[in-house]
């Protein structure tokens, strides 16, 4: 995984990252839209919500990003759930 990659999928983190994905996938809501959501989801400040989502779409939108990403996250990441690392599994042989 590039550092560009990595560093946003740490700022977005990796438990809303996979959390939220169908949020950060859905091509019909705008990043304010999201960002919205994930306000009054979870209090996060708006500031935050719009960053997460910049960056989340931004590995999303690149096949290759999001490849690494996820395979980061099933074989490699460390501080999170077994839970986590399987909707990583499952995001990532769709």
């Amino acid at each position: 995984m590039d550092k560009r990659t990595r560093r946003d999928l740490q700022s977005v983190g990796i438990e809303c990252f996979i959390r939220d994905f169908h949020l950060f996938r859905d091509e019909t809501l705008t990043n304010k839209d999201v960002a919205i959501i994930l306000e009054e989801k979870y209090g996060y400040t708006y500031k935050a919500c719009s960053s997460r989502t910049t960056k989340a779409r931004r590995i999303i939108r690149s096949r290759e990003d999001l490849t690494s990403a996820l395979s980061y996250i099933v074989y490699d990441a460390v501080k999170v759930t077994e839970q986590i690392k399987e909707d990583a599994r499952t995001l990532l042989e769709s």
